[in-house]
């Protein structure tokens, strides 16, 4: 079957008789070319197709009954196909620059579009939105009190709806013992309400589930029904041991059910609180807006319900709302200002292409100048002239929105793979919105490439035209066409030489810095969210020490596995990137930013890393009242001392502010191998402080067998430990970080890429345009000759030009790329740019204009005198 959003756009542009006609022989066509190509080919070749009859049947609708419509009369495209197949390389280049072009910003539009102003792909998604609080005098967020949710609920007509939701991490008990760790959500019952789902089996949440004293139940999706209970539909009235308490299966949501969690568990949360006991990571309250309610509407309702009950309640908080479609709670604003500026970047790529295009075509319009003239003078009107000259474009338009359907679709997959952690309701793939725009561009590259020269070439009179014609005109590039030519050059240069120097720095952020033992260790991140009072008998102990008992445990249990050798916890594994710290050195009076990792006894072993000098951390150091004391790595100690001999040395931790007490001065004791950083980060350096009670810690164990196979077992000792604790992130020491080395590699391939194709394509475009005004001169040369000019003087005159602009424009794309280069865009750190690099692309693109100007001039210079008075390029 030919592609929906193609059989979309036709239906839209063809005349109403004929749509099933036209849709029906392309699939028949589609379904043949797959039988006898394969899908690949098949689908390329109806994507072309497809793009002709949308341009075809638009061209006719836009100007029927006007002269535009006859311009895709058979005898015009016949013509327009003739000449265009007369010069097989301006077209080829044509369409591949303008294809590659349209793909990039098609490609570019659909995540655009998708990632600021994508919906929920459910009926009234657009009336969601999130609500969001922060405290007015510090701007952190707050939470709110039950009082003025319920206040929001029943004064702000703008909102129809207000629930609370925390995403969560599971813990499953099956029937073997085994746990399973499954993400879910706990929502606010009335929430199914107003979503469109229906459940397979039983019922959804109801307003009374969730209440205290109430029978735990739980909704499970599809996917989780299929996969654990073999589709069982006897599991509907049947309980499972959910976070260490039975709840009772009351209904199963089909898969596309993905709102408000994309987990495969939902448990309900106390209708009469919204969830407003609910707090920590996860947490937050969405709104359903009333029928024909505005986000501003709803925020201003909210934000005054808030201020009057501040002024009236002593002693209430005084708080500051955010009202933002639920799409946008990933988007914060400058990833938004970064995606706005990057779409003008492609356009401005896709225009410098375009122009580029555009000069092939003057050229080439010029070469035709007696041919328009004659035609001109046989009655042709203009606008009939320029029509034919928009429909060659149209046709190179329509090949290369084919060839951009294909490259956007190309990327948009690569894309959609490799990350893979995107919301659900954000589909990198070709839609008809981004169909659109690609006929849109095509359209809009055919205008500018093809009537903007028309009309350049034919505003002179048939007569002037002839005798022009007939003398041979010096075509030059114009001063327009040159500084697009150098602008391009500048621009390919620059973006291939920043990205080959990304590219280096990402290879060594990618390579091991030191042989750790991959193959024989397991990680897994604990969140430490739990409430002290069900640790801790009476809740005598604090929170940090409930903390420090659950990990204790936790470690413990683990060590006790058959075939684990060593067990350690840090805030950061290896291939991480730790936060930056602001750290005091004693005798030092400026403050230095350095990574801080928070490690724990046994790590190091775990990792069989050994100190270079001093000791490792232990459990003495943990101890209340112990010596302040602190590791370092080798990086930092010859960042800092120029030497790693440190011990005994002094550091500590710098204040964020003046309220803050500065905390005492540790003792370096240790130093260690650059083992914890990632290898080439922006931040070599390393200070390690004993590990003290956190939310969020990292274990590590090794084992004497496969890792994997010990995933359960450490599943099952967290849930000995606590039916809540939260453990996640369960793999091997080498897929630690792998996601983002995935998504940095994606980023740094579509730099180099994009390099890449803009360098290759200014390198046709400038022998092209070069080639064809040399060309274009050979009348001129013939004369100059004949009247004894040197050779060697009319070479160099030649090149002088076309030399300046490519080897001017390769020089400010240099200095522009070196710039670029040096900033810290990512958290790696970029080499510096190696000395050939930025010189070499310059000799590259001189080389290419070279060989533009020596071939034809060579040529030209060949062609004996006579020969050439009477050549009519």
């Amino acid at each position: 079957m030919a592609p929906r959003w193609l059989v979309w756009l036709l239906e839209r542009v063809v005349p109403g008789p004929r749509i099933d006609d036209v849709v029906g022989d392309l699939e028949e066509l589609h379904r043949r070319r797959v039988d006898r190509l394969g899908r690949g080919p098949a689908t390329l070749i109806t994507l072309a197709e497809g793009a002709w009859l949308v341009l075809v049947h638009t061209a006719g609708r836009v100007g029927r009954g006007a002269s535009p419509a006859r311009w895709v009369s058979g005898p015009e495209l016949r013509l327009a196909l003739r000449l265009i197949r007369k010069q097989p390389v301006m077209t080829l280049t044509s369409v591949v620059a303008l294809g590659v072009g349209i793909g990039i910003v098609a490609g570019g539009y659909s995540v655009f579009r998708q990632g600021l102003y994508g919906e929920l792909p459910f009926p009234n998604g657009d009336r969601w939105v999130n609500v969001e609080s922060y405290a007015a005098e510090s701007g952190s967020r707050a939470p709110v009190d039950l009082e003025r949710l319920m206040l929001f609920r029943s004064s702000a007509p703008a909102l129809a709806y207000l629930a609370g939701t925390r995403t969560a991490e599971l813990n499953v008990v099956h029937d073997n013992g085994e746990v399973e760790r499954i993400a879910g959500a706990r929502v606010t019952p009335g929430t199914f309400r107003h979503l469109p789902y229906r459940p397979l089996l039983g019922r959804l949440l109801l307003p009374t589930d969730g209440a205290p004293g109430g029978e735990p139940v739980a909704l499970i999706r599809e996917s989780l029904w299929e996969r654990r209970f073999s589709r069982d539909p006897g599991i509907v009235g049947r309980t499972v041991d959910i976070a260490g308490a039975d709840h009772l299966v009351v209904g199963i949501l089909p898969d596309e059910a993905e709102y408000p969690s994309e987990g495969e568990i939902w448990l309900p949360l106390d209708e009469a609180t919204l969830g407003a006991d609910t707090g920590g990571p996860g947490s937050r309250f969405i709104g359903v807006l009333a029928e024909g309610a505005t986000v501003d509407q709803a925020l201003e309702q909210i934000q005054g319900l808030s201020d009057r009950r501040a002024e009236e309640v002593r002693g209430t908080e005084a708080l500051r709302f955010r009202v933002v479609p639920l799409t946008r709670i990933l988007v914060a604003p400058d990833i938004q200002v970064a995606m706005i500026v990057f779409m003008v970047v492609l356009l401005s790529v896709l225009a410098i292409i375009a122009a580029n295009v555009g000069n092939l075509v003057v050229a080439r319009t010029s070469r035709r100048s007696g041919e328009l003239a004659v035609r001109t003078a046989l009655g042709a009107s203009r606008s009939r002239i320029v029509g034919q000259l928009f429909v060659e474009m149209l046709v190179v338009g329509g090949l290369a929105s084919a060839l951009g359907f294909a490259s956007a679709g190309v990327i948009l997959e690569f894309y959609d793979r490799v990350l893979d952690e995107l919301p659900f309701w954000v589909d990198l793939a070709l839609e008809p919105g981004t169909a659109a725009v690609v006929m849109v561009l095509a359209v809009l590259a055919a205008a500018v490439t093809g009537v903007v020269p028309a009309l350049r070439a034919t505003r002179k009179a048939p007569g002037d035209a002839l005798r022009k014609a007939g003398r041979g005109a010096n075509l030059g590039v114009g001063r327009v066409g040159g500084f697009m030519i150098a602008a391009e050059v500048a621009l390919s240069v620059a973006l291939l030489g920043s990205a080959t120097v990304f590219a280096q720095g990402f290879q060594r952020y990618v390579e091991p810095s030191f042989d750790l033992p991959d193959d024989r260790v397991l990680t897994a991140r604990l969140v430490l969210d739990l409430d002290e009072e069900e640790l801790v008998p009476g809740g005598s102990a604090t929170v940090s020490d409930s903390l420090e008992l659950v990990l204790r445990d936790f470690q413990a249990r683990l060590a006790a596995l058959p075939g684990v050798s060593a067990v350690g916890a840090a805030s950061h594994l290896p291939r991480t990137s730790p936060y930056p710290e602001p750290l005091e050195l004693e005798d030092r009076p400026d403050l230095v930013t350095t990574p801080m990792v928070a490690l724990g006894p046994g790590l190091l072993d775990v990792l069989e890393v050994r100190p270079v000098l001093g000791r490792d951390l232990d459990e003495a150091d943990l101890r209340p009242g112990a010596p302040a004391v602190a590791l370092v790595n080798e990086s930092f100690a010859l960042e800092q001392y120029g030497t790693t001999q440190v011990l005994g040395r002094r550091l500590r931790l710098a204040p964020t502010s003046e309220q803050d007490e500065a905390e005492p001065w540790r003792e370096i004791v240790g130093v260690i191998p650059d083992v914890m950083e990632v290898a080439g980060s922006r931040d070599a350096g390393g200070v390690y402080i004993p590990l003290t009670p956190r939310r969020f810690v990292s274990v590590a164990l090794r084992v004497d067998a496969d890792p994997v196979a010990y995933t359960g077992r450490v599943r099952r000792a967290a849930f000995d430990v606590d039916p809540n604790l939260d453990v996640s992130d369960i793999t091997r020491l080498d897929q630690v970080g792998a996601e983002n080395r995935m998504a940095l590699g994606a980023m740094t391939s579509a730099l180099s890429g994009i390099g890449l194709v803009t360098l290759l394509l200014s390198l046709a475009g400038v022998y092209s345009i070069v080639s064809l005004s040399v060309t274009r001169r050979t009348r001129e040369i013939g004369v100059r000759v004949a009247l004894g000019e040197n050779r060697g003087a009319i070479l160099r005159s030649l090149l002088r030009r076309s030399g300046l602009l490519v080897l001017g424009g390769a020089a400010v794309g240099a200095v522009l790329g070196h710039r670029v280069a040096g900033l810290r865009l990512f958290v790696f750190a970029v080499p510096e740019p190696g000395w050939w690099l930025f010189p070499g692309l310059m000799a590259l693109m001189g080389l290419a204009g070279l060989l533009a100007c020596w071939i034809p001039v060579r040529r030209a210079l060949s062609i004996q005198p006579v020969e050439a008075l009477r050549y009519d390029g």
